[in-house]
């Protein structure tokens, strides 16, 4: 067969939604005469991201149906298994927020319907309640005020208590996928998810890993097949995440154990360290930027009782002006003069995790906290000044409500001090512009050094080619690379390689990249992320080098990994270059399905209909891809404010 016409290969370019690029391959398609060649698109294609994919059974060489075999916490037995000797906390805890973190949508207790339009992104959001379901429908909005329909998708879970917002979750192939809109209690209306309101948002693609449901789900179990693949043990926040499995504890309780004073069956947050009481918090409410997880461990192996630093580490990228975050209460509280000076000041001292606090009582709760250490030192301000301004409530002026990364979300300030704040809190970092929130003094040295390896490298991949290029980027690069270099043998692990295979590729250095990433994959113990990071890596390098079957074998395994457009679409690129042209088409189609706005699924799509002379198909692709092509184009020609072409 003779190749595709190089005039239409020059424009695919299936990285990015090229809208002129599309409408020029699609109208030089229709007169294309050219069947599909053996190499074609071989070395036009970039390096796919890492992120998550469904696949479902196809029928492709080598596919069989997924069967999830879950990893069952069999020392985990859930919150209701406290109720019966519990019984006064466990109603109080019903009405906390934790109690409410995450829970099944039931349609006719959610929000009305509604229509969203988000000019920045040139799309359109429909809630409905429809059939017994609650549906957010996509369509991608044109100047013209036509549509082009994306998708419709039924919501399984609401992540939020519902204070100040309600985000929603979809089942899509087994994997959980966040909608790009969002409930704001405060406003009483539907807006854009946190992270959403861009002009390049992820739409119905981005996928949500344990990690990611962690701090709003009790407890989550995940599947043999994939880390990604995930199922809830149960829904809330509940009574283990603060004192531990529960097992042991209701067994000794049920055999009829004398109560013991200090019962080491169960953890009691009260007799902990203050360092380690605050870990229990701190696995969710403290998140940096930047999250490395510990040598041997998942950060979902944490335990009530245990240092969460050999966990997870959390780390900043510095930042002069940097505002207040939805998640930094806790490097704020550390900030505060209050808490450097007491010796048991903690989160508990002023939130009880058993029993709400109305609102009309907050006031008085909190001042009375204060006076507890302020009483002979109290505030400056003459009592019928504070009392003008603020109540005599202390919370008022020292910990004000203040702003946060995401769009019309107020959090209360937990640096305690007088706001505007001073500089009350000098950083020991020199010129370091990673700021680690995590005690890495807990750590071992190789661990340690191990975490602040992996900390740049994360930092140096959010550079981008263009900066990874310039002076302090390549001083930046140099300086990983002695960190790379000098890590003690102990500490390498499979994150270590797969993480050395990307910096190795990034450095154009491809051989030692191939050898990185087949030592990760190698590794018994790797996760499903690792692995797809370094199936990627090989993945790519094998495309590039016309190894399609060697390619087709990972990118199929990334398929069933992860939920991701991309490894659909090299798939079908190497299903047709190994003459698999039904599986092609296949993959072509799942990965249009995941992203009906990447332009190059369109052009491979029609390509191959019409080298198979199937015109009436290809007709078909072709219509559909110049609608996403213009609308692209009409993204590019008509930027928001602010937004560059």
């Amino acid at each position: 067969m003779d190749s595709i016409p190089e005039q239409v290969l020059a424009q695919v370019v299936p990285e990015r939604r090229y809208g002129r690029a599309v409408v020029r391959v699609l109208a030089l398609l229709a007169v294309a005469s050219a069947a599909i060649g053996g190499f074609w698109l071989t070395l036009r294609t970039p390096h796919s991201r890492t992120g998550p994919a469904a696949r479902p059974d196809t029928g492709m060489p080598g596919d069989e149906p997924i069967v999830d075999v879950w990893r069952v916490r069999s020392e985990y037995v859930g919150s209701e298994s406290c109720r019966a000797c519990h019984p006064d906390q466990f109603e109080t805890y019903l009405e906390t927020p934790h109690s409410r973190a995450l829970s099944e949508v039931v349609p006719d207790r959610e929000p009305d319907d509604a229509m969203v339009d988000h000019p920045p992104s040139g799309r359109r959001y429909r809630i409905e309640h429809r059939d017994g379901k609650l549906i957010h429908r996509e369509s991608l909005l044109s100047a013209d005020s036509s549509e082009f329909d994306t998708g419709s998708f039924p919501l399984a879970l609401r992540v939020g208590s519902g204070h100040f917002g309600r985000t929603y979750l979809c089942s899509l192939g087994g994997f959980l996928v966040e909608s790009p809109v969002t409930w704001f209690e405060p406003r009483r209306e539907w807006g854009m998810s946190p992270g959403y309101d861009t002009a390049v948002q992820q739409s119905f693609t981005r996928m949500i890993p344990e990690n990611c449901l962690w701090c709003h789900a009790g407890q989550v179990e995940t599947s043999a097949v994939s880390d990604f693949r995930l199922r809830l043990a149960e829904n809330a926040i509940g009574c283990e995440r603060c004192h531990g499995p529960g097992r042991a504890h209701v067994e000794r309780q049920t055999a009829g154990a004398t109560a013991a004073k200090n019962d080491d069956s169960i953890v009691n947050p009260r007799r902990l360290s203050r360092s380690l009481s605050e870990a229990i918090c701190q696995q969710c409410h403290l998140q940096g930027e930047i999250h490395i997880v510990g040598r041997g461990v998942r950060a979902a192996d944490f335990r009530p009782g245990l240092a969460l630093e050999n966990f997870r580490c959390e780390f900043r990228v510095h930042k002069p002006d940097a505002g207040m975050t939805v998640v930094g209460h806790v490097e704020q509280l550390h900030q505060s003069a209050c808490y450097r000076r007491s010796q048991t000041l903690t989160c508990v001292t002023c939130h009880d995790p058993h029993e709400p606090l109305a609102a009309a009582d907050r006031s008085a709760h909190y001042r009375s906290v204060c006076i507890s250490c302020h009483e002979d030192n109290g505030c400056r301000l003459p009592l019928s000044v504070r009392t003008e301004k603020s109540g005599d409530d202390c919370v008022h002026c020292h910990m004000p409500h203040a702003n946060t990364e995401v769009p019309h979300v107020a959090f209360t300030h937990h640096h305690i001090g007088v706001h505007p704040l001073k500089q009350e809190f000098a950083e020991a970092r020199g010129s370091d512009p990673l700021v680690p929130l995590s005690d890495l003094a807990q750590l071992s040295d190789g661990n340690r050094q191990r975490a602040l390896t992996l900390a740049w490298f994360q930092m140096f991949l959010r550079l981008g080619p263009e900066l990874q290029s310039s002076p302090a980027g390549e001083e930046a690069g140099r300086r990983i690379a002695e960190m790379f270099r000098s890590l003690p043998w102990e500490a390498v692990d499979d994150h270590v390689e797969v993480a050395r295979s990307e910096f190795q590729f990034a450095l154009r250095d491809m051989r030692a990249a191939e050898q990185s990433a087949k030592a990760a994959i190698e590794s018994d113990t790797i996760g499903s992320d690792e692995k797809a990071r370094a199936l990627v890596v090989l993945a790519t390098l094998e495309f590039r080098l016309g190894r399609y079957e060697e390619a087709r074998r990972r990118y199929s395994l990334l398929t069933r990994l992860r939920r991701n457009a991309r490894d659909w679409y090299f798939l079908g690129l190497c299903e047709n270059n190994c003459g698999r042209i039904d599986a092609a088409l296949a993959a072509l189609d799942q990965s249009r399905s995941i992203d009906p706005t990447s332009t190059g699924t369109y052009v491979a799509l029609a390509a191959i209909h019409h080298a198979r002379k199937d015109f009436a198909a290809e007709e078909q692709v072709k219509d559909a891809g110049l609608r996403v092509g213009r609308w692209a184009l009409e993204q590019d020609h008509n930027p928001p404010a602010g937004r560059q072409p």
